[in-house]
Parts: C-alpha cells; sequence; structure tokens
C-alpha cells in the first residue's frame, strides 16, 4: 500500500486534512506509517493528536492529559470523545465531558443483557455536530 499522499497530508496547513490523515493512517496500523504520526506528536501537532489518538494512546505509555484535552478542545470527534468518556483520568473525564454537553449531547445508561451500559445520544434540545 502506497502511503505517501496521506504522509504528505499530515504536512497540509488544514487542520481538518491533517486530522483526517492522521486517523487514517492510524487505522492502517502499519509501521511505515507510525513513523509520520510519531513526528506529529513530538511536534505537539493538535490536529493530528486527534486524528490519530487511539494509535498513540496504547501501551504502557498514554498521551499526557494535558495533550488529549487541547487535542479534543481543538479538534476532537463524537468518536475521539467516546474513546475517553470512562477514562480513569479525573481531568480527561470530565474535559470529554464538558465536550459532549458544549456539542449538544447527554450522557444515557441502558441495561443490556451484557450488564449496564453508558453511552452518549444527542440532546434533544441542541443539535449534535459530530466532526
Amino acid at each position: 500500500m502506497k502511503f505517501a499522499p496521506l504522509i504528505g497530508a499530515l504536512k497540509s496547513a488544514s487542520p481538518i486534512v491533517r486530522r483526517s490523515a492522521a486517523d487514517a493512517l492510524s487505522e492502517i496500523g502499519n509501521e511505515r506509517a507510525s513513523e509520520p504520526l510519531n513526528q506529529g506528536l513530538k511536534a505537539k501537532d493538535l490536529a493530528i493528536i486527534a486524528g490519530a489518538y487511539s494509535h498513540f494512546d496504547q501501551g504502557d505509555k498514554p498521551l499526557p492529559d494535558s495533550l488529549i484535552i487541547r487535542a479534543l478542545n481543538g479538534y476532537g470527534t463524537q468518536e475521539m470523545a467516546e474513546h475517553y468518556l470512562d477514562d480513569e483520568r479525573k481531568q480527561v473525564k470530565a474535559a470529554v465531558r464538558a465536550w459532549l454537553r458544549a456539542k449538544g449531547f447527554r450522557f444515557v445508561s441502558y441495561l443490556t443483557t451484557g450488564g449496564l451500559r453508558r453511552g452518549i445520544e444527542p440532546s434533544a434540545r441542541t443539535p449534535a455536530t459530530s466532526r
């Protein structure tokens, strides 16, 4: 698979393009895709961090709280917020909840055969914008 167009898009002036390219590269999960993403993390590019949060936040070295919060507030998506909704870190959890409320979501709990589940849904009062 050729990664050059996606890797090149990580240098775009548009943060939306950088976030989307980072998301695509993180989904590929290839070692060749990791290095350009890691360069974006090193540069603290919040759009790249928001796009590839799941790539960065795994293993024994999770992303710092401040980077998660800044990336979420700047370029986050509903999927990113859902990923961190039940995070053990209080600051991250509080920031996610504030972000979701600001975007017009509400928190719900429901019972399934697997037990109690929590999630989010658009609020009836405010139209939700997930991206």
